[in-house]
This record gives structure tokens, sequence and C-alpha cells, in this order.
């Protein structure tokens, strides 16, 4: 079985009710935990990890809270004793089943560097409503890892919450760690520039090797109120930093010359017009916006035909689709909804004084709360029937 790995900070409550889903879901599970909390949070992160060992195999490696974020991840990384890895996180919920299986595609097909399902979104920021959004994923399985490329950029996608070897994990984040942009923006900590995190990650997994996505929904990720997350909101970023856009565009072109023997100047030449897509992308009209794009490769896929019409259904009681993603809904909207009743202190989440895991849970997500979609045009996708009450589409 495949090790969960799951950086935390400062977030007990959050990490109590992940460990409490994996917990009744898929006991056994091995876990690493790399937490750089301060004292007193890691004082009740022991008593959390305690808790769930006799169903989980957890390991806790504690960091100085000083211990800088990118140091501690690859040093609890390495740490980690098993040829697959999982990438996790203390607030969003993994279909261990859908891993299982990208664990075995990837023990019988060595070129292929990970293996995924698709996400959905748990959005419970605004006050009156969940939004809801799908994050598509397709398999990559072409020989030509310039090909891969450019196929992947043509319509990214997140290839974070998945099954990887170990070693191309570790090289993944070391890669991107090694990508220091304090020279052009001091304030920054970590190598991020909006809209370029996932879509550089991506690149860097594909000149490893072969993604395989399944059309199965494998992870449900949650944004919760006062909470920090660790991106950039800002979509001038890339336009303010433009220097460490060219960096990465110079990083690309790099291992475009160590990886596939491409010239410098053809390297330099195909890196940038994988850049100018995402700049296009962040600064001018969606790509799916094009009324060209329905009749496309991507749209085509067998897998995102079925994911979205799991989607368009997951949320609908009596449906198969809801049956199989019901878990999944339960654990992330009972996890969110009990955060609402913790008290922001300091401008940090705290647990309010009557904190209780079992009290604060909630019950199952009703329809009527998913008001707002995010949805893809469908008029191409004859199979799904018309859009669920309350959605919008774009």
């Amino acid at each position: 079985m495949a090790t969960l790995f799951i950086p935390t900070r400062n977030r007990p409550y959050s990490l109590d009710f992940v460990l409490k889903y994996f917990s009744e879901t898929a006991p056994g599970t091995p876990i690493v935990i790399a937490d750089g909390s301060e004292t007193s949070m890691a004082k009740k992160n022991i008593s959390v990890a305690e808790k769930y060992n006799g169903k989980l195999k957890i390991t806790l490696r504690q960091y100085d809270e000083k211990t800088p974020y990118t140091h501690r991840f690859i040093d609890a990384l390495q740490s980690v004793d098993d040829e697959y890895v999982v990438m996790g996180a203390d607030d969003d919920y993994l279909d261990m089943d859908v891993i299982r299986k990208g664990e075995d595609h990837l023990r019988d097909n060595p070129d292929y560097v990970l293996a995924l399902g698709y996400r959905v979104d748990m959005d419970e920021r605004k006050k009156n409503y969940i939004r809801a959004t799908l994050f598509h994923s397709f398999s990559i399985e072409m020989d030509d890892p310039l090909e891969r490329l450019q196929y992947f950029t043509e319509w990214p996608f997140a290839t974070t919450y998945s099954v990887s070897r170990k070693k191309y994990l570790l090289r993944r984040y070391q890669n991107l760690f090694d990508m220091d942009f304090k020279k052009h923006d001091p304030e920054a900590t970590l190598p991020m520039i909006y809209g370029f995190n996932d879509y550089l990650i991506g690149i860097f997994d594909l000149f490893e090797g072969k993604i395989k996505a399944f059309p199965e929904l494998s992870c449900i990720s949650t944004k919760i109120p006062a909470f920090e997350y660790m991106r950039s909101y800002n979509p001038l970023s890339c336009l303010t930093q433009s220097e460490g856009v060219l960096q990465i565009r110079d990083i690309i072109a790099q291992k475009m010359t160590q990886k596939l023997g491409m010239k410098e100047q053809n390297a330099l030449r195909s890196s940038s017009d994988l850049i100018r897509k995402r700049l296009c992308e962040l600064t001018g009209g969606k790509l799916t916006n094009l009324h060209e794009f329905w009749t496309g490769r991507h749209f085509s896929e067998k897998e995102i035909v079925i994911q979205f019409r799991f989607f368009n259904r997951m949320f609908h009681a009596k449906t198969q689709e809801h049956a199989k993603s019901a878990e999944l809904i339960r654990a992330a909207n009972a996890y969110s909804r009990a955060i609402r009743g913790l008290s922001p202190i300091d401008g940090k989440m705290k647990p309010a004084p009557e904190y209780n895991l079992e009290k604060l849970s909630a019950p199952p997500i009703r329809e009527e709360e998913v008001a707002t979609y995010k949805y893809l045009d469908i008029n191409d996708l004859r199979e799904l029937p018309s859009l669920p009450k309350g959605a919008t589409r774009r």
C-alpha cells in the first residue's frame, strides 16, 4: 500500500478530521506527517496521531516551527520507506481505492510517472453557498516527451494529488524549491507565481514519464474561511513578476537541452511557446471559452466525458454517482462545516473551547447547498442530462 504524505502546520483539528476519515475508509494506510507547528499545536498533533495510530500506521515527524517549509517537506519525504507515495493535505480527502488502482498501474508500467483520478473542490468561503468546482485530468501517454508537454499545456491540470514513485516526487519538489524568486520578489517564501505552480509541476512530471488518469473521483479538496493557502491570488503576478516568468522559461529550456538533447536555440523557442500559452490563458480569454475547444481532441477524451457526467450527477442523492462519492462528500462537508465553529484569533484559526470532533460532525451535503458550479459548456456532450437545478452554465 502506498504511503500517504501529509505536510501540516498549526491545524490539529484539520488533521483530526482527515485522520478520522482515513481510519474509517482506509484502515492500515501508512501515513507520514511533516509537522512544522508551533509548540502548543505540535503537542496537540501528537495526541491526534496517537488517537488514530491503532487503525493507521502513522509516523509523525515534527520540526522546529522556524524550519522552512521546503526543508521539512524534503526531509520528511526522504524519510518515507516506500517506493510509492501519495501527496495529501490536512484538509483534503482522497479515495484510496482509486489510489491503489493507480499504484497497480505504476507497478505494471515503469514508463509512467504518476496516476490519478480527477478532483472536486468544495469552496466554503462564501456565506450562502458552497462552490463546487471540477478539476479535470486526462491521460498523457505519448512516448515523445516534447509531444507530452505540448498536449498537457493545451489544457493543463494539477497533478499534485496523485500516486507516484518517491524518487520522482523528490525530484519534482527539489526542482520546484530550487527556484529562488526572492531576487524578483523579496517577500516570496515559495517559488510561486500566479497560475504557474501547478503548470510547472505538470511540466516537471512529464519530463520524467507518462501520466495515467482514471475517469474516477479521487480527491475532494476544501477551502475554508480565514485559512491561508499556499498560493498567490494576484492575477497580475505574471506581469509584475515578469523576470520570474522568464526564469521559468529558462529553466524549462535548460531541462529540454539536458533531458531531450535539444539545441539551446530550439529549446528556448519551444520553452517560450509553452510559456506563451500560459500567459495567454492567464491574461486573456480562457481556452474553454473558444468555440473550437468543444470539438477539439481534449474534450473528446473518454476520461473527460465521464468526469463531466459524474460531476453533473454526484450531488443528486438518488444517483449512482452520488452513492460512489457520498463518503467523500460527507467527510469534506463535515470538516468544513465544523471549522466554521472554530474561532479566528490574531488572524489564525484556533480551536474554540468547545471543540469536539464528534459533536461538530455535520450531516451530508444537501443539493440546495450546492448553488454555484464551475461548468464547462456541455452542448457537445449529448450523453449528459440538462444542468442540475441552481447550476450556472459557463
